[in-house]
Formats: structure tokens, C-alpha cells, sequence
């Protein structure tokens, strides 16, 4: 399943990472833990905030891709579900199902 997962490193745990000898590594270390599809760097809010999308196969991965950006430098992370466009398109089914069902008592 894809997650768009935002990392969100708060100033200090992100200072001290940063400023260690083997910043480079360590980042690279958790990178390859993630195993982003993509990822992009920037700041959201303020903050020093890494935005990736990333493929789990189940929730049992969520710990291994997230648990080392908390230890190492105290990041908050959100997991957002996503879809491909192709994903999309096989969910029309339950998608049209609602609307048949949901959205007339939602208009009247």
C-alpha cells in the first residue's frame, strides 16, 4: 500500500543531527530504510521536513520505515494513505456504490 509519509524534524533533534561528523551516512542509513518511491526535502511550517512516498506491504512495516527517524533525531511522522491513479481506478466500483447510496440523501 503507498503512504505519502511527511517527516516534520523538530529544530533541535535536527540541529544535532545535522551538525554530527556523519550526517551524510546516517541520513543515507535512513533513506534506504524508507526505501522512498520518491522523496523531497523542504521546509513545511517552519520545520526541516522530508516529504516521501513510500510502498508498505503491510502495517507490520509501518515500525522498520518510521521507528528510526523518531530515535534518531525525534521526528514527527504522518502516514498518509495514497493511491495511484491505476489504485483509483479500481476503487470506482465502491466509489460509485457510495454515491448510489450516500450522496442523493446529502443533496436533498
Amino acid at each position: 500500500m503507498h503512504f505519502l509519509a511527511k517527516i516534520t524534524i523538530p529544530t533541535e533533534g535536527g540541529n544535532k543531527f545535522v551538525s554530527s561528523k556523519n550526517f551524510n551516512e546516517r541520513m543515507d542509513d535512513l533513506m534506504s530504510g524508507l526505501k522512498p518511491e520518491a522523496a523531497y526535502f523542504c521546509v513545511a511550517d517552519g520545520h526541516r521536513t522530508i516529504f516521501a512516498l513510500v510502498n508498505l506491504d503491510s502495517a507490520a512495516d509501518i515500525p522498520r520505515a518510521i521507528e528510526p527517524f523518531w530515535l534518531a533525531m525525534g521526528a514527527n511522522v504522518d502516514l498518509i494513505p495514497a493511491m495511484t491513479q491505476a489504485e483509483f481506478g479500481k476503487a470506482m466500483p465502491g466509489l460509485k456504490q457510495s454515491v448510489e447510496k450516500y450522496g442523493k440523501s446529502m443533496t436533498t
